[in-house]
């Protein structure tokens, strides 16, 4: 989730987008994963054990990431 998100925000920097645009476009790329999915990996007979665990550690995880991008973006002054 980090290494796509900073991705994305480069990106996002050489097409020249800033400020509100830039903080937003970092939160939505910083989002977890669905709860959606697990509901998905059920009625699809798939691994719900999985998708169960992708859903918690992706929100645990963005959590953490979220912060972090958004503090590196107030402090770079983007």
């Amino acid at each position: 989730m980090g290494v796509l998100t900073g991705i994305g925000i480069a990106l996002y920097r050489w097409m020249g987008v800033s400020g509100d645009d830039l903080r937003i476009g970092a939160i939505m790329l910083g989002c977890p994963t669905a709860v959606v999915t697990y509901v998905m990996a059920a009625r699809l007979r798939g691994d719900t054990d999985l998708a169960g665990t992708i859903v918690i550690v992706s929100t645990a995880a963005s959590a953490i990431t979220i912060t972090g991008w958004l503090f590196l973006l107030r402090v770079s002054g983007w």
